[in-house]
């Protein structure tokens, strides 16, 4: 179990095919305003495509938030070699937003990676991208629609 600044608790599991259609609403409903912004529609079977795609690369990688026994979000990421962390996605469903669970987790990756470079993309107009300049992370590409941040590791 652990609690987040708010002293929400929460637990961890890994990723089964049962999750798979959770995922792709929570995807859905966390992304689908910064697609439309940026593509002008959901295209939802693209988007089913696209969201299989996701599974078959990153289905191992993938741990599913619970909240009181109840499916919340979830997040994933990698290490890509010794020196590189990617964390790909914290998704987290509106209702469970702005508890701290999110700052936990990314908070908990950087100390777990603490001797990596932590890499992480956001769409240009999530506001999350304020935080992760908060956090230390600094802009190192601007794609259109995204930014690509990194924070690095503190030499010893």
């Amino acid at each position: 179990m652990i609690k987040s600044k708010s002293k929400i608790e929460y637990k961890t599991k890994q990723y089964s095919k049962d999750d798979y259609w959770f995922i792709y609403d929570v995807k859905k409903t966390v992304y689908r305003k910064y697609v439309e912004e940026n593509w002008g529609e959901w295209n939802e079977e693209e988007q089913k495509k696209l969201f299989k795609d996701f599974i078959d690369a990153h289905s191992k990688e993938i741990k599913i938030l619970m909240v009181d026994g109840v499916k919340a979000g979830f997040f994933h990421g990698k290490s890509i070699d010794k020196n590189n962390y990617v964390q790909r996605n914290i998704c987290i469903l509106p209702e469970y937003q702005g508890k701290g669970i999110g700052t936990t987790i990314l908070k908990r990756t950087i100390a777990l990676h603490k001797d990596q470079d932590i890499h992480i993309r956001c769409f240009k107009q999530n506001p999350v991208f304020k935080f992760y300049k908060k956090m230390g992370f600094e802009v190192v590409e601007e794609l259109p629609y995204h930014y690509r941040l990194v924070l690095r590791k503190k030499e010893k």
